[in-house]
């Protein structure tokens, strides 16, 4: 689309604009288009700040034995293996 715009209609677009909003409004509008601009590009980069790692704390580590038991307890359908119960609510 942007392609089609050549120096011409980049021309006329700017004589528009001088006839609509005048010659002493085109500053303004270019400053308050910048502002809005750099607004815009701090907002997004405020948005997305960058996902820090998880603590070491909250991480599950488990062995391969027990891993490999718990998989072909699943896979034999048995409802007593761990990875299928539920937590006990009441002791700690």
């Amino acid at each position: 689309m942007l392609a089609v715009i050549n120096d011409t209609g980049i021309l006329v677009v700017l004589v528009a604009l001088i006839f609509l909003f005048g010659a002493s409004q085109i500053p303004k509008l270019a400053r308050n288009l910048g502002e809005a601009s750099r607004e815009f590009r701090k907002a997004h980069e405020d948005a997305a700040p960058a996902t820090p790692a998880a603590p070491a704390q909250d991480q599950v580590t488990i062995s391969r034995s027990q891993l490999d038991a718990l998989r072909a307890a699943a896979a034999a359908g048995n409802q007593n293996s761990p990875a299928t119960q539920t937590p006990s609510t009441t002791g700690v």
